[in-house]
């Protein structure tokens, strides 16, 4: 066990910040990272990875920004993907 997975793209967010988690299929976060785009607020590039220590299967990365006002979860956006070792 043991890997990375490179989160890559751009986004709009407030901060240029936000949240990317790996979770499994009872919602479980199994890893978490806090990526940072290059300029708040416009589409910005924003490159990060992800430190995998899991066992082989199905997970859902999920992105989400927290809201200013109440850190309330914002803009989910989530993928599913397959571990393989």
């Amino acid at each position: 066990m043991g890997g990375s997975i490179s989160i890559t793209g751009t986004a709009a967010v407030p901060d240029a910040s936000f949240v990317v988690e790996l979770r499994d299929a009872e919602e479980t976060v199994a890893a978490s990272l806090v990526v940072t785009a290059d300029d708040c607020c416009t589409h910005s590039s924003f490159l990060s990875s992800l430190a995998l220590d899991v066992s082989p299967g199905w997970y859902d990365v999920v992105a989400y920004n927290e809201g200013t006002a109440d850190g309330s979860t914002q803009n989910e956006f989530r993928v599913q993907v397959e571990v393989r070792w």
